[in-house]
């Protein structure tokens, strides 16, 4: 007799057969409703849990970020820093993969083939693209320029109002003592 996957899941050490699960542990598997899991009178066909349980595959990894499986390819390539949506469609198109397919559906083939379009010098992407964003603002702050001065003292930088708004840049109002409307 084997262990049942779903079982252990839930923290329980039982057979397949010797199973009778409850709707409070329904919540406990990623909010799939009791009926796509075969709920018959408060009970659990254990047969649809498992083979939910077994299917399950582990999140595609592409430039050191966890891309989410249940998102189309295009969309789930812009999770990686530096790609957008329009570099991830000319990607897809590149490779010759069809933007409807999931992550999930995806073969090891083309995600090897995603993996190394994107490390071609052709795209900067994730700690290179942070570190010359980075230098370019130490650029600035150096020169002394109107620019790196604003970034310097953390007011907005591309000429947006100061007197009212600006609370992203410059933090939380502080009162100020004896100010009164």
């Amino acid at each position: 007799m084997d262990i049942c996957v779903f079982c252990l899941l839930m923290g329980m050490k039982f057979t397949h057969e010797e199973v009778i699960v409850y709707k409070p542990a329904a919540r406990k598997l990623n909010g799939w409703s009791a009926i796509r899991l075969g709920w018959f009178r408060s009970r659990m066909v254990l047969d649809e849990a498992c083979k939910y349980t077994e299917r399950k595959k582990t999140m595609a990894r592409i430039a050191g970020v966890n891309v989410p499986d249940n998102k189309r390819i295009p969309i789930s390539l812009t999770y990686v820093h530096g790609i957008g949506r329009t570099t991830a469609f000319k990607i897809c198109e590149k490779l010759g993969i069809d933007v409807q397919m999931r992550m999930g559906q995806a073969d090891d083939e083309t995600l090897n083939a995603i993996r190394t379009e994107i490390d071609s010098p052709e795209y900067k992407i994730e700690g290179d693209l942070r570190r010359e964003v980075s230098m370019n603002i130490k650029r600035l702050m150096d020169m002394k320029c109107y620019r790196g001065l604003r970034h310097r003292n953390g007011l907005p930088v591309r000429g947006q109002n100061t007197r009212v708004n600006a609370r992203t840049r410059k933090g939380p109002a502080k009162a100020i003592a004896g100010k009164k409307k």
